[in-house]
């Protein structure tokens, strides 16, 4: 978002706010395989076609007050994945 322009940023911010806020929980996971359809037609490039979607969830446990405080330039040692939804793309979703 930072490398946007002011514009474009203002443009974006509800899609990444629904996309960061919303998206991941349990009770939007019916909205998972439109999602993944929406970006695949979005960013289709018949070069370089998509094939697989995978959405990932990163969080890590917040650290006690006292705890000396890290670079945000890296994941912190205890960030946690857990791939939440994997979406394999069909021919019949870019027509």
């Amino acid at each position: 978002m930072e490398r946007l322009s002011t514009f474009d940023r203002f443009r974006m911010e509800k899609f990444r706010k629904w996309d960061v806020d919303c998206l991941p929980g349990e009770n939007y996971k019916e909205f998972w395989p439109d999602f993944a359809r929406f970006l695949g037609c979005r960013y289709y490039d018949p070069n370089n076609k998509p094939v697989l979607l995978s959405l990932n969830l990163y969080w890590s446990d917040i650290p006690a007050p006292e705890a000396k405080l890290e670079s945000h330039d890296s994941p912190r040692e205890h960030t946690k994945l857990s791939t939440i939804f994997t979406y394999k793309y069909v021919p019949e979703d870019f027509k």
